[in-house]
């Protein structure tokens, strides 16, 4: 049942660390693998010290590449470092790790054996290590952790993700709601800016369109830098590729959020046309002036 809480792999932040990984130095007979801590189907395992693994010798005319992998023994109920030979040939064929329930194994590396030698060059090795994480970090330095770590911050009740000299704010919860941490930047206008041209000055917002067969969806979210006067109706907030116009005028749902004097918000009503605009239509109240919108549709175009 413990493999339902931790996934299979190698316990590391990322590649740049040793735990596990195999290596050569081109002896004869023997690849090096490092010390370290791996999950494997709800087993652990641990490797206190480095170690070997034999290397068999290649007598088949034709490089070989081996396979490196951890194994756990459901029977013998252990686990073991272990080394699959591959299929010579050029190129050699490298071999696959057994996912069956009796004695799954999670890859660690390859290693090429030349023809004739039972020894791997120090450049024929591939670290193909599957890496795990360390589930959720807590501590008020995020930096402190290695890069790709999870961590939250209890004093500004906020999501970091670990970039090692540098920290990246993703998320703050305020009274049990989690609010995406906000990425602010202007533009003028026109711009691009996921596959739409921008018609008007917006200062932050997430635009994009995408085709699944002849199913298009259309979304624009943003903030208008206009305030002080009322959005009138028909304003062209943006144009969309020709290979995506729709055949006639589709009415695009939106929300509407305005500052003028006081915080208020209402349903808002856009359209895309068929000579490929995204126009502002309406909104349930007349607001002064607006700072934030967003709208979306999905529509059938004939490919």
């Amino acid at each position: 049942m413990a493999d339902i809480w931790q996934d299979s792999g190698v316990v590391a932040p990322s590649r740049a660390e040793n735990d596990l990984k195999i290596h050569s130095s081109g002896e004869a007979g023997i690849i090096h693998v490092w010390p370290g801590r791996a999950h494997i189907a709800g087993h652990h395992y641990y490797l206190d010290s480095a170690t070997t693994l034999p290397v068999a010798a290649n007598t088949s005319g034709a490089p070989r590449t081996d396979l490196v992998v951890l194994r756990l023994d459901r029977a013998a109920n252990s686990i073991s470092l272990a080394v699959r030979q591959g299929t010579p040939g050029n190129p050699p064929a490298k071999p696959q790790p057994d996912r069956g329930w009796n004695s799954p194994e999670i890859v660690l590396g390859y290693a090429t054996v030349p023809n004739g030698t039972n020894s791997v060059p120090a450049g024929s090795v591939e670290d193909a290590r599957d890496l795990i994480g360390q589930r959720i970090r807590v501590g008020e330095t995020p930096t402190d952790f290695p890069p790709g770590a999870l961590v939250y911050k209890p004093s500004t009740q906020s999501w970091h993700g670990s970039r090692s000299a540098t920290a990246v704010k993703l998320a703050t919860e305020s009274e049990g709601d989690v609010r995406w941490a906000a990425r602010s930047h202007s533009h003028g206008a026109p711009f691009s800016w996921g596959g739409l041209t921008m018609l008007r000055s917006f200062d932050m917002g997430t635009n994009f369109w995408m085709r699944n067969g002849p199913v298009v969806t259309v979304a624009l979210g943003a903030g208008f830098l206009g305030t002080g006067t009322p959005v009138p109706a028909d304003t062209v907030l943006a144009s969309i590729p020709a290979a995506i116009r729709p055949f006639w005028s589709v009415p695009a749902a939106g929300y509407l959020r305005s500052y003028s004097s006081g915080e208020s918000h209402g349903a808002a009503l856009a359209e895309v046309t068929s000579d490929g605009y995204v126009k502002f239509v309406d909104a349930s109240t007349q607001f002064g002036s607006w700072r934030y919108l967003w709208f979306s549709c999905t529509y059938v175009i004939v490919a």
